[in-house]
């Protein structure tokens, strides 16, 4: 969206420099290299302040970035283990966090995976540098490294591997492949994106920007344990013990 927009105002800018060159100084050689000047400082001004406006200022960048769907809280859910032909559920879920950094203009992500049983935490991973989308934004791939919180004695808690993503239309859920690369595993899961919405819609009592925060993270992983890997969108979530179905922020 943003490299088609560019080109629109380039061809605008070309035109409009044209024609004031002409209309200035007639149709001279001199004319002609003046509006070709113009239209590249004109063409390069424009180019720098889209750039800008994109990686800064938020409207813009959901407007004409085709990734910033990507930022924020995710839900991964359904976990199955695959065994050659064969697969075994999973009980626990992960919640994983996309930030965008504005300096560099890349993405990171940083996820926790809990136990299906009580919310405790179970592993935690980052993603390496380098997020690769395909074409149409309904791919992404990534590499992470990570540990796993209760490692058996003796065992090696790193974890490294390649994360596929594959969003549906609406780009807010989806499903993903986990490779393991040290265990030679692959692990299947399902995907939702975490709004204000969706947490209104299963009843929990908290704001998504509250899950920036990875200690807020686990608190909520901890308390909604049961609801979160069940997981889907029309899921309802656990009951509000107030009895009003007032949300709050767990921050507070």
């Amino acid at each position: 969206m943003l490299d088609r927009l560019r080109g629109y105002f380039s061809a605008i800018v070309a035109v409009v420099c044209a024609v004031l060159s002409t209309s200035i100084w007639g149709e001279s050689a001199a004319a002609q290299v003046g509006a070709v000047v113009a239209s590249c400082v004109l063409g390069l001004l424009i180019d720098i302040g889209l750039s800008w406006l994109t990686r800064n200022v938020r409207p813009f960048r959901e407007a004409l970035d085709r990734r910033e769907f990507f930022v924020g809280s995710w839900l991964q859910y359904n976990v199955r283990d695959v065994f050659g032909a064969s697969s075994q559920q999973v009980s626990g879920f992960a919640i994983f966090v996309v930030s965008y950094d504005a300096r560099t203009d890349t993405h990171s992500l940083a996820g926790r995976a809990y136990r299906g049983q009580d919310g405790g935490l179970e592993a935690r991973w980052n993603s390496e540098p380098g997020f690769l989308f395909s074409p149409d934004y309904r791919k992404l791939t990534y590499v992470f490294q990570g540990t796993v919180a209760d490692s058996q004695s003796g065992a090696d808690p790193s974890r490294r591997g390649i994360v596929e993503v594959r969003f549906n239309n609406n780009h807010v859920s989806g499903e993903g492949t986990v490779h393991h690369v040290a265990t030679k595993t692959m692990r299947l899961f399902d995907l939702h994106k975490i709004t204000d919405s969706w947490l209104a819609s299963g009843g929990h009592r908290i704001f998504a920007a509250d899950l920036d925060s990875a200690a807020l993270r686990d608190k909520f992983a901890a308390e909604n344990a049961e609801s979160l890997t069940r997981g889907s969108a029309g899921t309802e979530g656990p009951a509000d013990p107030t009895g009003r179905g007032q949300r709050r922020s767990i921050r507070g």
